[in-house]
């Protein structure tokens, strides 16, 4: 193999390594049953959905923690913020114009990939 070839290569490998170790897909356990979601540690954003009225979350993520919106098939939307830990995320939500927190979200993790 000449040395283009293998510096190719290399190359390839690297960046599909990297593309791995910069997104990331977790699956949790939540009172809201089964969620999925999806970090893209590129621009730091995440997304993803759970089982409760086919929700939807999206946000950005700044150091251990998430913020952002979710989602609902009935029309329900609003805010969230998650703090991460080993075990998965201990938050927070509320409704799109509410002053305060109106319940925890939580999720132990199942699995990363």
């Amino acid at each position: 193999m000449n040395r283009l070839a293998k510096f190719f290569l290399v190359l390839m490998l690297t960046l599909s390594f990297v593309g791995q170790a910069l997104a990331s897909t977790c699956e949790y356990n939540t009172k809201w049953g089964f969620m999925r979601m999806t970090y893209n540690y590129n621009n730091n954003t995440m997304w993803g959905n759970y089982a409760y009225r086919n929700g939807r979350v999206s946000g950005q993520i700044r150091g251990g923690s998430a913020f952002g919106t979710w989602s609902q098939s009935d029309g329900a939307s609003g805010v969230f913020h998650f703090n991460y830990h080993d075990g998965g995320f201990s938050g927070y939500w509320k409704y799109n114009g509410d002053a305060n927190w109106r319940d925890q979200w939580n999720g132990s993790l199942i699995r990363c990939y």
